[in-house]
């Protein structure tokens, strides 16, 4: 028992050594085209605002746990939120800044000697950390900040994406967020009882890879 016990240690020990001299570090910059998804129980409806775009810009890191499987942990800076032109001259828009960590498995594909294509998915959390919110009507115009006593700071989601990376350091991909989380605490209207406002983006990112 003795001897397995050391023999076991020993090869997690050399697999964990191992995993961290190929840990590979990446930076990543792109698009947001965001949009929120506002829905109410009693009227059984969904709205679609219009969508805005913002900016994402961060690190990641490759994690090899087996053979073309890789963990991606990262760190991002995202904008995202919503505008829409509403009827009667009204219009409101939505710049959230959120703090963001993904965690993201990660499946490698090699299509040639220099082209390699990755499909990525994984569950992401978000804190936010300020933007402005802005409502004009007519000649009137409001604005505050977007994360006021009602909405709340944090998110939490589904990431879904694919990506190419050329000569082991260009990146291109996309991906798309699906939050669950729904960001108003308390929001009771006549006609909308339990109402939901939950974020989605989709995101276009350039990256380099060390």
């Amino acid at each position: 028992m003795k001897k397995i016990f050391l023999a076991a240690l020993t090869a997690g020990l050399t697999l964990n050594a191992s995993a961290q001299n190929n840990v590979t570090f990446g930076i990543r910059a792109g698009l947001n085209i965001a949009n929120i998804t506002t829905s109410g129980s009693q009227t059984n409806a969904s709205i679609n605002l219009g969508s805005r775009v913002g900016f994402h810009i961060g690190a990641i890191a490759d994690i090899p746990v087996a053979e073309n499987f890789y963990i991606q942990p990262g760190l991002f800076f995202s904008q995202k939120g919503f505008s829409t032109d509403a009827t009667n001259q009204s219009s409101a828009e939505g710049k959230p800044l959120y703090l963001e960590v993904p965690v993201l498995a990660s499946y490698r594909i090699k299509a040639s000697d220099e082209v390699n294509i990755s499909l990525e998915a994984g569950p992401y959390l978000a804190y936010g950390l300020g933007g402005s919110g802005t409502l004009s009507s007519g000649n009137q115009t409001a604005s505050g900040d977007y994360f006021d006593d009602d909405t709340n700071r944090f998110d939490a989601g589904l990431k879904i994406g694919a990506g190419v990376t050329f000569s082991q350091h260009y990146y291109v991909g996309m991906a798309y967020e699906w939050g669950f989380v729904n960001l108003l605490k308390d929001y009771d209207l006549k006609d909308y009882d339990n109402i939901s406002v939950k974020n989605k983006n989709l995101m276009i990112s350039l990256g380099y890879n060390f």
